[in-house]
């Protein structure tokens, strides 16, 4: 391959071969100046997933993630870059370069559920594969590093990342209270985060500011009141810190259910913008969530009746602002 000019446009990316289904490729770039360097050893993550019964439910198992990647003898690593660890509301970081396993669940229609920060067992509550067919675990895990090079100005940025096997799962069999229900504000389409589809969809589009008030609030409303015991919430982006969910028998009068803080979805230092665009540096699955997709699951206590449901997003100091965009609302009795 030839010398790639200093750019952070330039991006690169090596692949390992896949390995019983097992991946691992490393994206990488140069920046203020060329020389020579390493690149870490690609070898995959022998996670051996397996599905099991344990005295608390079905579980899923894993080994534990690969090491770090060792920097080439004599450079120097930066730590220019943070990450907040999940769930985390500021100053708790993370070392970018330790791999931390995170969980996919894919159905045939698209990504179920995905989660960061898992650890071995992890329970699979019957509402996280709903009523999916077809739903296959996988779990993931990434390092970032910035090495320097032949001089104090050139840097090695890359991103290694490891995806295991993909393990089939029993087909799900809870429904969601949710599926089907129209969409509150009432829309003329079927409701897209109801119907079981999983593609993500931005309010703004569906309801446009002639017709809707700012911020929009975006909820379902079920066929008849009910006890809502849960609501699970995938692919959502918000500017917001945190989610409000709250319940209403009329549409009208709405009380607060729940809340949930969000992590900070933002990385910090100089290569933020390479390490979002190197998420979808697989040359073989769909890029995963970024950093700013939120994944919710959120008991509700007391089980209140109501009809209809709502997300109410705040920033700092209650002021409310819009779901940017939203994949899945489901409610469970």
């Amino acid at each position: 391959m030839s010398e790639p000019t200093s750019t952070f446009r330039d991006r690169f990316r090596v692949a390992a071969p896949l390995e019983e289904g097992r991946a691992a490729f490393v994206s990488f770039t140069m920046a203020n100046g060329t020389g020579d360097s390493e690149l870490p050893e690609l070898r995959v993550w022998g996670a051996d997933l397996a599905w099991s019964e344990t005295a608390t439910g079905q579980a899923l198992t894993f080994a534990p993630p690969p090491s770090a990647p060792t920097p080439p003898q004599g450079v120097v690593v930066s730590a220019d870059d943070t990450m907040p660890s999940p769930g985390a509301l500021g100053g708790n970081l993370v070392d970018p370069s330790i791999p931390d396993p995170e969980l996919q669940i894919h159905g045939k229609e698209g990504l179920v559920w995905h989660e960061d920060a898992v650890t071995s067992p992890r329970l699979l509550s019957p509402w996280l594969l709903e009523d999916f067919v077809t739903p296959e675990a996988q779990v993931s895990a990434n390092s970032w590093h910035r090495d320097a090079l032949t001089s104090d100005e050139a840097w090695l940025q890359f991103r290694i990342e490891w995806r295991s096997e993909r393990l089939p799962l029993p087909a799900g069999t809870l429904r969601p209270l949710s599926r089907g229900a129209r969409c509150h504000p009432a829309l003329d389409a079927p409701c897209p985060f109801t119907d079981g589809l999983l593609t993500e969809k931005r309010p703004s589009e569906l309801w446009p500011l002639e017709t809707a008030s700012y911020p929009r609030h975006v909820g379902v409303r079920l066929e008849a009141p009910a006890r809502v015991s849960r609501v699970v919430i995938c692919n959502l982006v918000t500017s917001g810190q945190e989610v409000v969910v709250e319940g209403s028998e009329d549409g009208t009068q709405w009380t607060e259910l729940a809340r949930r803080k969000l992590a900070e979805s933002f990385t910090s230092g100089v290569n933020r913008g390479f390490r979002e665009e190197s998420n979808a540096g697989s040359p073989r699955d769909p890029p995963l969530p970024r950093y700013d997709h939120a994944a919710l699951d959120i008991p509700l206590p007391g089980g209140s009746q109501v009809q209809y449901v709502r997300l109410v997003c705040l920033m700092t100091f209650s002021d409310e602002t819009d779901v940017t965009s939203l994949a899945v609302l489901s409610l469970f009795e």
